[in-house]
């Protein structure tokens, strides 16, 4: 298994992530973050996944029709690194 190097814009995913998912009720470290860790496997409901949506328009700086693209086909750790690395280009 890959691990994730919490450096750059990986890091800052795994951090991310993990921060959100404690901060909704699933204890979460980044370092047990795989890029192939399903999303659902860390947001297990709609309104988690609602959530995480929200808050990854504001991170992310999506607007609402980049988010229905970019966020409805991201479903590993891997891909949400892959659009906050697309963010850290601009």
């Amino acid at each position: 298994m890959k691990t994730i190097l919490m450096t750059g814009a990986a890091g800052r995913t795994a951090r991310w992530l993990a921060a959100a998912a404690t901060a909704q009720g699933r204890p979460t470290m980044p370092e047990s973050l795989l890029p192939t860790t399903p999303i659902t496997a860390l947001f297990p409901t709609p309104e988690a996944l609602q959530r995480l949506r929200a808050e990854a328009m504001d991170t992310l700086g999506l607007d609402t029709e980049s988010a229905a693209l970019r966020l409805d086909a991201a479903v590993t750790v891997r891909d949400y690194m892959l659009m906050m690395r697309s963010v850290a280009r601009r």
